[in-house]
């Protein structure tokens, strides 16, 4: 493959990670542990609490994880962000199912307000990525330098029978 266009899915994924990261401690580091609102916990559970903290360390998690795997070209170590993206995803949908059903303002949900343009784009952004990372480390591997090109190993053990 072309070493320009490795380089570009590979600066694709370190940069996935690279800011998945920082927002992850935004998040975290900007959380709110306390309730305002009347059952706030319930409609508001992703963006607030304990739920938000084990959230942005699983991000961060996944993350780093992701940095090594591209780094390293193991398709193992792509999966963990694919799982916490996708878990990620189905909150945020369970979430504004639940407000939907509550009849709560179309303003606080996040796959009917303005930011639907956004997440239009990263969405797909980040899984056509993720998955074009993974038909490189399996179609067109880095293979480790041999000190010899032209080394053949003969088996000993073979005995001439014809002589």
């Amino acid at each position: 493959m072309d070493r320009f266009l490795r380089f570009f899915i590979k600066f694709h994924g370190y940069a996935i990670a690279l800011l998945s990261i920082l927002f992850a401690l935004v998040s975290v580091l900007f959380t709110r542990l306390n309730y305002h609102y009347p059952l706030e916990e319930w409609y508001n559970f992703r963006f607030s609490g304990i739920p938000m903290l084990i959230l942005g360390a699983a991000w961060i998690m996944a993350s780093v994880i992701l940095v090594v795997g591209v780094f390293k070209e193991n398709t193992k170590l792509i999966y963990p962000y694919g799982v916490v993206f996708v878990l990620e995803l189905a909150t945020l949908i369970l979430r504004d199912v639940y407000l939907l059903v509550a009849g709560k303002d179309w303003d606080e949900m996040v796959f009917i307000n303005v930011s639907v343009v956004l997440l239009l784009f990263i969405i797909p952004y980040i899984a056509l990525s993720l998955l074009a990372l993974l038909k490189l480390i399996e179609v067109d591997p880095i293979m480790p330098k041999s000190r010899s090109d032209n080394f053949v190993r003969f088996d000993n053990t073979q005995t001439n029978t014809e002589a």
